[in-house]
């Protein structure tokens, strides 16, 4: 995946995520404000599959093979580290 692709789909991904809980916490109704609080968890999910995506990515192109020992020096950036 291209950096600027990635970039933008992350980009996207937060700004999804930000409009969902935006409307889970002006939302009255509880089954619906649930539904936007999943939604939200879903957006957060997909960027870290992007982030993961990447470092795998990176370590391909460096000639690390997952499972290796190099690679598992280098671990996925955690949920929330860019």
């Amino acid at each position: 995946m291209r950096q600027d692709m990635s970039d933008w789909l992350l980009s996207e991904c937060y700004k999804h995520a930000e409009e969902c809980r935006s409307r889970a916490t002006a939302e009255q109704d509880g089954p619906l404000r649930n539904h936007f609080f999943d939604m939200e968890r879903q957006w957060l999910k997909m960027a870290e599959d992007v982030k993961s995506a990447r470092w795998l990515e990176k370590s391909a192109a460096a000639g690390k093979a997952p499972g290796s020992d190099e690679c598992a020096q280098e671990p996925p950036p955690k949920p929330g580290q860019d």
